[in-house]
């Protein structure tokens, strides 16, 4: 399975950090009077040394699979109407995932008598089972060192998914066209197993550097987080710029479905789950989502809307 994971895991790129002190800054913000406290560091010990390939995977991997089960049909209804129904079940049985707690390992090498002297920084495994690590002892001979799930800190593995899906259709007569589609889905466990990412990356579980993200996408990633995160205050600095017109719409319906009040209005309302403060400068993206609104002058000025 194409991991993007893995390619960092075994090759020798560059992550390096190194620290200074400093006496003063500029006109422009620059630091002045530098002064080197730190060799260069990684917490990935991303130096650009290839690791020894023996060490990049657990000895014992076993590829990602999943079971999938689909039963469903579609039928005629008159000479005009088609109508059908779909269930979907999913269970993931093996996944692949990157462990980089690897002073377990060596904690555990040292318990068992060995003298190690390199390991990978990040090993590819397989969580919710026992894994076999590979190190390098100071003889330069490999060690196997095993691991069991509850000594690695996992739960059991678990990831299911089931839906229903019905749909019924009005075919095209040379008049119109209609469909009405319903789904019901769910999908719970521990782990995301393999994940497609449309960060125009070709691999599964894709990971992303934020750092070229345009301001658009950014924002779009800061919002998707806050989803994520479920919070019951909101505050939101002019969250449509750099959005698009799209993106703005949606937002705009999402925010209307939060459960929340102005803070303004939050004391005569206890009864909201929650507050929604919203700063912008369109008037109408605002309006749809809040009880009251307060236009902001200069000079300090604050006046309803």
């Amino acid at each position: 399975m194409p991991l993007n994971p893995a390619t960092g895991a075994a090759s020798g790129y560059i992550s390096t950090q190194q620290y200074y002190t400093y006496s003063g800054i500029d006109a422009n913000g620059v630091p002045t009077g530098l002064t080197q406290m730190s060799p260069p560091v990684s917490a990935n010990n991303s130096f650009g040394t290839q690791p020894d390939p023996r060490t990049v995977t657990a000895a014992n991997i076993k590829a990602e699979n999943q079971d999938e089960f689909i039963l469903g049909f579609s039928k005629t209804l008159g000479s005009g109407y088609v109508y059908g129904a779909k269930v979907m079940q999913r269970k993931l049985n093996t996944a692949i995932d990157d462990f980089c707690d690897v002073a377990r390992v060596t904690d555990k090498a040292a318990a068992e008598g060995y003298d190690i002297a390199s390991t990978n920084s990040c090993y590819l495994i397989n969580p919710g089972r026992a894994n076999t690590f590979n190190l390098i002892d100071t003889g330069g001979n490999v060690v196997p060192v095993t691991l069991s799930n509850k000594e690695l800190g996992f739960q059991n593995l678990k990831r299911k998914y089931y839906s229903f899906e019905t749909f019924i259709e009005h075919t095209f007569d040379g008049t119109w066209y209609g469909k009405l589609d319903y789904t019901f889905s769910r999908s719970y466990g521990n782990t995301e197993g393999q994940v497609r990412s449309d960060l125009l990356q070709g691999g599964a579980s894709a990971s992303e550097d934020i750092a070229p993200f345009s301001g658009g996408e950014k924002a779009r990633l800061a919002l998707a987080l806050i989803v994520w995160q479920r919070p019951n205050l909101l505050l939101l600095d002019e969250p449509t710029n750099h959005l698009d017109l799209e993106t703005r719409e949606a937002l705009t319906m999402a925010l209307a479905q939060f459960e929340g009040t102005l803070v303004v209005q939050l004391l005569s309302q206890l009864k909201s789950q929650a507050t929604l403060l919203v700063v912008s400068h369109d008037l109408t993206e605002v309006a749809p989502l809040v009880d009251c609104a307060w236009r902001m002058q200069i000079g300090g000025t604050c006046e309803p809307a």
